[in-house]
């Protein structure tokens, strides 16, 4: 199963995935942060976004489970959650 999760006009894929993910902000350039929990709430990473139109996040340094992404805009803020099924 390979989906494309669409949240606020962004989208991140391939969902589940290997741990390399693609987030698109849908042609809108977008400025904010971008922080990635695990499921138990512990930040593990987070990078200052700053006009990108799209964004590469690998999280191939994690084990395999559910993560949840954050992305913080002036305009919004939204949590996508993500599922690494392999690829350590």
């Amino acid at each position: 199963m390979n989906e494309r999760l669409i949240e606020n006009n962004i989208l991140i894929y391939p969902n589940p995935g290997t741990g390399r993910y693609t987030i698109d902000f849908m042609d809108q350039l977008v400025t904010g942060y971008l922080r990635v929990f695990n499921f138990q709430g512990s930040m593990l990473y987070q990078t200052r976004i700053s006009g990108a139109e799209k964004l590469e996040l690998s999280l191939s340094q994690f084990e395999n489970g559910i993560y949840l992404v954050n992305i913080v805009t002036k305009k919004t803020n939204s949590t996508i959650r993500v599922i690494k099924t392999g690829g350590m």
